[in-house]
């Protein structure tokens, strides 16, 4: 699972959101459960990119 939070793009960066991303196959889906989510880590802090090319070197 992997966290993003920070300025959200689609609301011109007024609001602050939290996506998670779950790279795991369920058997059912469960949208509109309640998903509890314990972060653990961090990696880096929110950044702009000048191309998709650079943050996947």
């Amino acid at each position: 699972m992997v966290v993003s939070i920070g300025w959200n793009p689609y609301y011109k960066n007024t609001k602050k959101s939290m996506e998670t991303h779950i790279m795991h196959t369920f058997k059912e889906d469960f949208y509109g459960e309640i998903l509890n989510v314990a972060i653990v880590g961090y990696l880096r802090p929110e950044k702009n990119f000048d191309s998709l090319e650079y943050p996947l070197t």
